[in-house]
């Protein structure tokens, strides 16, 4: 009797955490399809010192 409600209890967390991560991975899929931009990062080569700072977002698209 104690085995099935140890396993009870198990499948109880499991359905939980199964919820948690559903929700988790239906939120990032809308923030995924958002077009997202990041300013001042490398993708725009702001890490190299000779780059100007002071780019229009135009150039970026």
């Amino acid at each position: 009797m104690q085995q099935l409600t140890s396993q009870a209890v198990t499948i109880n967390q499991l359905r939980t955490e199964n919820k948690r991560l559903k929700n988790d991975i239906r939120c990032l899929k809308n923030i995924n399809s958002r077009d997202i931009i990041f300013p001042n990062t490398d993708e725009r080569g702001l890490g190299d010192p000779d780059t100007p700072t002071n780019l229009s977002d135009k150039y970026f698209y």
